[in-house]
Formats: structure tokens, sequence, C-alpha cells
């Protein structure tokens, strides 16, 4: 397991002083970038051979919110390469061992200069070292639609904020997007326990986006972003407690 550790700063908490899934999330893939950084293949490579790995699901349990000045342990690791797909597993603890979160995350290899996926060259596999067996959470389907109220919809663009170096909208985005339509009531008085996002489509930067959010069960969310074409981009499912 690749691990790296950080002091939980002001950036990205709540009103009670504490880390939200979006910076969760962020410092997590911040690890897996690290990661990339270590092996003969770092960052750079894949920019200057215009390759990119994408986020297509992803599953998120939090089992506490870390506050203001705590020390965090993450740790991570890939569960498997196969064809174009690779899964990351990810773990963040406390100073007592304790695990705060589990992620489990599926990626696609692409070529950047067309935007289509391509195989995983077995070298760039073997770069990362042995894989993970993933043993945490990693429930990653995400319930359809149900029969709930939607409760909120509205249209925006995605701006140059969102971007990444993949030149689309980062996934974490996606998520803070979602968390904005959660009720007032419910994002101030519960903490969010599960996320799961599953991404189709690419976003760039100026696009049209519609997104709409559906009451699924008690204290249970489903953000569905779809394109000007009416293609779905993304969806997020959360679950507050």
């Amino acid at each position: 397991m690749f691990t790296e550790e950080y002091r939980i700063g002001y950036r990205g908490l709540n009103a009670a002083l504490e880390a939200g899934a979006p910076l969760i999330i962020e410092l997590m893939q911040e690890t897996s970038t690290r990661h990339t950084d270590s092996t003969v293949f770092p960052m750079s490579y894949y920019a200057e051979n215009k390759l990119g790995f994408i986020i297509t699901n992803s599953a998120l349990s939090i089992n506490r919110a870390p506050k203001l000045g705590e020390t965090v342990t993450v740790e991570t690791a890939p569960c498997s390469f196969k064809g174009m797909i690779a899964q990351r597993f990810y773990r963040m603890s406390d100073a007592e061992g304790h695990i705060i979160a589990e992620s489990y995350t599926h990626w696609v290899l692409i070529d950047l200069s067309n935007r289509k996926p391509i195989r995983i060259p077995a070298e760039l596999a073997r770069s990362y070292g042995a894989v993970h067996i993933c043993d945490g959470y990693k429930d990653t389907v995400i319930p359809e639609p149900g029969e709930g109220p939607v409760i909120n919809t509205e249209r925006f663009r995605a701006s140059r904020r969102d971007a990444d170096s993949n030149m689309h909208v980062n996934n974490i985005a996606y998520i803070a997007w979602a968390e904005d339509y959660v009720p007032e009531e419910v994002f101030g008085k519960k903490r969010v326990k599960i996320i799961k996002a599953r991404y189709r489509k690419e976003c760039l930067a100026g696009e049209a986006v519609d997104a709409q959010t559906r009451l699924e069960g008690d204290s249970a969310y489903l953000s569905r972003f779809t394109g000007g074409d009416g293609a779905v981009m993304a969806e997020v499912y959360s679950l507050w407690i």
C-alpha cells in the first residue's frame, strides 16, 4: 500500500469544522496521484503522451468526519488491471489507526488525443507494484431512480475551475454539486454516510448542465446531471444519517 499523511486544514470544512466528502475524496485522490509520481511512469509521462485515467465508478463509506487540525493517514493501492480498466482502493485512518473512510473506484485509461479508451500497458500496471486485495467497502451499484419526489432542478454551466488536467469536469465537482442540492435541514443536522457515483459522459468547461435531484427513501438522494443533448453525464447517490 502507498501511504501519505495529511493534516486537515481549514479549506473544505463545514460549520462544525469537519471535513466533507469532497475533501476526503480529494485527499484520497491526491494520494493516488503521488503514488503515480513515485513510479517510473509519473504524471509528466501521462501529460507528454496524452494519456489519462478517468474515473467511471466510485463508492465512499464514511465512518466519521475528520476535524480541523487532525492528522490522517491515507493508504491506496490498485486492486486489479484488466484490459483498459483499473480498480483502486483507498483507506483513511486516524492517529489511533481507526478507519475514518474507505473508497473503491474504477478507472479507464484513455488516449486524450482522441478521447478513446485504450488497453493498459503491462509495464505501466507493473510499475505500481503488487495489487491489493480489496477487502473493504466496494459496493459501487447505484439504485435506479424510484418514485420519490423531485426536490430540485437547475440548469447551469460548468466552469473552468471545475476542470482538471484531463480537460473535463473533475469527478469531485459532481460530488460537490450533488451536496449543494441536499436540503439544508439534512446537510446541517446529519452527516453523509455513503456516496456512490457513476460517470458516463465527459463534461467540458462551458457546457450546459441540467441537474435533477430526487429523494430516494429516508435521507437518501439521487442527483442526475445531463448535458444539453439529454445524455447522462453522471449520477451521484448519497445517504445521510
